[in-house]
């Protein structure tokens, strides 16, 4: 019988050519079983490798996501749009503490799911990463927390321990807040180009536009894509009222009340001057001290107010009209309001604040949570559950990394559950491999996906860390080479490379995450490791498009059909 030194399966078949060059050997036994068979394991078992490729760089540290999301107030660009916002000015952090505008911010409608870590053996630990309930100091709480009175005064910024180690930023008990836009235009399809009011879908128009890009300031050719030429905003805002002050006064000015719709939002008078800025600045800070907690007379949270020059501009928590009504300042100054209005862009932006005064937590602007918030066990949620998700996504998602890290780590523990295999045995084999190599050691050969090598792809997963560029083509090149057996005996992020390959039939995957575009010039090269391997998706855009005809490469392998 001949025995083939055979290419490798092309696209993921399970079939051996055989057509390359032969020798002639003794007869072999051809096996009677499938070679990769879903059933259960087994010894004819041909497992795929699946290199997992992370995508390290840089702006996996950011907060914000798309990168449309980034741009200062007062400086719009290419990458963040006419609609970016820089959460330091008030006026803009309704649009950067969204999840409609800023993808990666807390969304009250999704459970936070704590990460998965595996113990030395490979068998899941539920304790190194657990959720942040506030009950003891391992869960976010200062020494002083208990299952009866739990804090979330020690959530840590980064549960990881790579992007940060404090917790200084995180006292959540100091009432945190986000916004949620709700939709005013629902459209014909995702592409959200064709769209007409409405407060809720319909069976012609089902889409929600929170959030749209348009071609101009006046914002009436939109659509849901962020492009250079589609870069400014539409969206609802919040209602906003102005206090105007003029004329002057030899005696300090103070207000020692302001009223919307009946209800208290000053809690003492503000500081008096002179100066009409600084009676401006003075109000601002008054309103904003009772933003997140009820202080002093104040009777309702949630108002903030900016001072811009002598006018004050507050922005409330919910959609109303009322106009602020100001008790007689005193001096000669005059204090002149306007009614709050919403804009002209249909919806509204509510403010959520979490509170312990607030026993309640339906998704903003509806009667109950939704389905996905398992978590809560009633049909709102309580403070500590809404509280407790919050942590959550504060120490394991709220950066690009984290968010990465936890997704991954949960995606990947389902593999191999205890309904599919037996004995422990892996029906698959993975690798890892970051594209910056920021750790020096970010790489893991393929094995089977069990006991120390799932300890290894978590811990190199976990230990990731974010900084400089993203070579996307240059990884993926590696990745191919590395299936080509052209890195087998190199070192290649400063571990050595075996050969993963084991039988001709073998399917091999790579799976990129990554947060962005490729920025690298070179790196990207054919299994020659020389020529560019070019374009090899015809004339689409960025992410496609990876430089100027589609090419198959195949490898002549010395192993074995069985």
């Amino acid at each position: 019988m001949i025995k083939y030194r055979c290419l490798k399966s092309i696209g993921g078949l399970a079939m051996t050519m055989a057509l390359c060059s032969g020798a002639y050997a003794a007869a072999t036994d051809i096996s009677t079983v499938p070679l990769n068979t879903y059933s259960a394991p087994a010894a004819t078992d041909v497992k795929p490798n699946v290199m997992f490729i992370l995508d390290d760089s840089g702006s996996m540290d950011w907060d914000f996501m798309p990168d449309w999301a980034c741009a200062s107030y007062s400086t719009q660009n290419s990458n963040c749009g006419n609609g970016g916002q820089d959460p330091s000015s008030a006026r803009s952090e309704y649009l950067f503490r969204n999840s409609s505008y800023n993808g990666i911010y807390y969304n009250p409608a999704v459970y936070y799911k704590p990460p998965v870590a595996v113990d030395s053996s490979g068998v899941t630990n539920i304790t190194t990463y657990p959720s942040m309930r506030g009950i003891s100091v391992a869960t976010g709480g200062d020494n002083s927390a208990t299952s009866v009175s739990p804090n979330w005064k020690a959530v840590k910024d980064d549960a990881y321990g790579v992007q940060s180690s404090a917790t200084t930023k995180s006292n959540l008990n100091t009432a945190p807040y986000f916004y949620t836009t709700v939709a005013g235009e629902y459209c014909t399809s995702p592409s959200l180009r064709v769209c007409t009011t409405a407060s809720a879908p319909s069976s012609s128009y089902p889409f929600p536009a929170p959030l749209r890009w348009c071609d101009s300031s006046a914002l009436t050719n939109c659509q849901a894509a962020f492009s250079s030429t589609f870069s400014w905003a539409r969206s609802p805002s919040p209602s906003i009222a102005t206090l105007t002050i003029g004329g002057t006064s030899t005696t300090n000015v103070s207000v020692g009340s302001i009223k919307v719709n009946g209800f208290e939002i000053l809690p003492q008078s503000s500081t008096g001057s002179t100066n009409t800025g600084t009676v401006a600045t003075n109000i601002a800070a008054r309103i904003n001290a009772c933003q997140v907690s009820l202080t002093g007379n104040c009777t309702v949270r949630g108002y903030h107010a900016e001072a811009s020059g002598n006018t004050v501009i507050i922005t409330a928590p919910t959609a109303t009209t009322d106009t602020p009504v100001l008790a007689t300042p005193t001096g000669t100054m005059t204090i002149t309001s306007t009614a709050f209005s919403a804009g002209t862009i249909p919806g509204s932006v509510l403010l959520t604040t979490i509170s312990p005064s607030i026993t309640s937590y339906p998704y903003p602007g509806k009667i109950n949570k939704t389905d996905a918030r398992t978590d809560c066990v009633g049909s709102t949620c309580s403070y500590a559950e809404e509280m407790t998700n919050y942590a959550n996504w504060w120490t394991y998602y709220r950066t690009r990394m984290q968010m990465m890290k936890t997704s991954a780590s949960n995606a990947f523990s389902t593999l191999d559950n205890a309904t599919d295999i037996s004995n422990r045995v892996s029906r698959f084999r993975l690798g890892y491999m970051s594209i910056n190599n920021n750790t020096s050691t970010d790489f893991l050969n393929l094995d089977e996906f069990s006991n120390s090598q799932k300890y290894n792809w978590y811990s190199k997963l976990t230990r990731a860390n974010p900084g400089n560029s993203t070579p996307l083509r240059q990884a993926l090149s590696a990745a191919g080479r590395l299936y080509a057996g052209k890195l087998n005996g190199s070192t290649y992020n400063g571990v050595t490379v075996v050969d993963p390959l084991q039988y001709s039939c073998q399917q091999n995957y790579a799976i990129l995450s990554t947060d962005g575009f490729w920025n690298e010039s070179s790196g990207f090269n054919k299994l020659d490791g020389n020529t560019n391997v070019g374009n090899q998706d015809a004339t689409l855009p960025r992410p496609y498009y990876d430089g100027g005809s589609v090419q198959i490469q195949t490898r002549t392998s010395t192993l074995q059909s069985q």
